[in-house]
């Protein structure tokens, strides 16, 4: 299954186009013997508020029009993400340093020191779909060219020892 690529709202602005970037107190380090900092309310050199929240600007991501490109490193709408089939696979194989530490190209990593032996399939697909909430379209398909993805077959539930992982499935 294609995907194309899409104009969508920018996650950072939430398609506002503005944004509240954060700032230091232009006296922060000054001693402000005993008097109350103009910027911040500070009263000792160290005790200034890092941030002044009163400097809202234009998203730097969308460069203010709240419209962003997706790519490869977006992430998978909720609703495209539940349309892709799941299939659960007990292989028994022990954790791997990146199924537990790392994730590199997994969908989702689960160590529960072996209670999932006890779940049943369907347990472990709401499971599942109930956590994975940030998905990049990296890590569901493989880019066909800079405007469309091959999204994968299905999702495989990887069972083993230690917990289970999840990751996309092509053939």
């Amino acid at each position: 299954m294609n995907y194309a690529f899409q104009v969508v709202d920018c996650r950072i602005c939430e398609g506002t186009g503005k944004y509240q970037y954060w700032h230091p107190c232009p006296n922060q380090d000054k001693a402000m013997r005993g008097k109350h900092c103009p910027h911040c309310g500070s009263t000792t050199k160290y005790g200034h508020r890092h941030i002044i929240d009163d400097y809202i600007s234009d998203c730097k991501s969308c460069r203010g029009t709240g419209k962003v490109q997706e790519d490869i490193c977006s992430r998978v709408p909720k609703e495209l993400l539940n349309t892709i089939p799941i299939k659960v696979y007990r292989d028994g194989h022990e954790t791997t340093w990146n199924e537990a530490y790392l994730g590199y190209n997994l969908v989702l990593s689960v160590v529960d020191y072996g209670r999932s032996s006890k779940m049943t399939d369907e347990e472990f697909i709401k499971d599942a779909r109930e956590h994975m909430s940030y998905v990049q379209y990296t890590n569901i398909g493989v880019e066909i060219d800079q405007d469309s993805i091959e999204l994968c077959d299905h999702l495989g539930i990887f069972v083993g020892t230690l917990g289970y992982n999840v990751k996309k499935v092509m053939t």
